[in-house]
């Protein structure tokens, strides 16, 4: 009986003690401050500038001239997609 109160005091000694050096050690710890909500801002603000000039910044197309028949390639295919420019209503 006796022995079993040692085994069981000792556990929870060890577990008190453990559980004790382990909030001594994250109370040492340093925590870097908060940023504030202007430097928050700050920070967002840049992000977005540089996420939009990304997305606007259009690639440059080098227009290669045909030196043999001086003709300029077709940068913009959408333009004459249909040849034909007559339309008619067939409501009319």
């Amino acid at each position: 009986m006796k022995k079993n109160i040692l085994i069981i005091s000792g556990i929870a000694i060890a577990t008190l003690a453990i559980a004790g050096f382990l909030y001594w050690k994250k109370s040492q710890v340093e925590t870097e401050p908060a940023p504030t909500q202007s430097e928050t801002a700050a920070k967002s603000v840049e992000e977005t500038t540089r996420a939009l000039e990304a997305i606007t910044e259009t690639p440059k197309v080098d227009a290669v001239l045909n030196p043999l028949e001086d003709q300029i390639p077709e940068l913009n295919p959408v333009e004459k997609t249909n040849p034909f420019n007559v339309y008619q209503n067939p409501f009319e």
